[in-house]
């Protein structure tokens, strides 16, 4: 049994960097952000169906948006 990986995406947007609005997503029907401190696995079979994709520029977004949260942010080193 494999896990995957997930954000979920809610509709309440609190304004905190660990929130990424998402743009441009034709499968939802209202503006939406990505929740990354909600991040969390689920068993690959419980997954029903795709619903859509998002760009590359959410995707992007995201990315660093974890980078963020889990600190794994590169910082120069002087």
């Amino acid at each position: 049994m494999a896990l995957v990986l997930y954000i979920p995406i809610t509709t309440q947007n609190r304004g905190t960097n660990y929130e990424v609005e998402l743009s441009a997503v034709r499968f939802l029907r209202t503006g939406s952000v990505a929740n990354i401190q909600g991040l969390g696995s689920i068993s690959s079979v419980r997954l029903e169906r795709k619903l859509g994709e998002l760009t590359e520029e959410n995707m992007r977004k995201i990315k660093q948006a974890l980078l963020f949260a889990l600190d794994l942010m590169e910082t120069s080193h002087e």
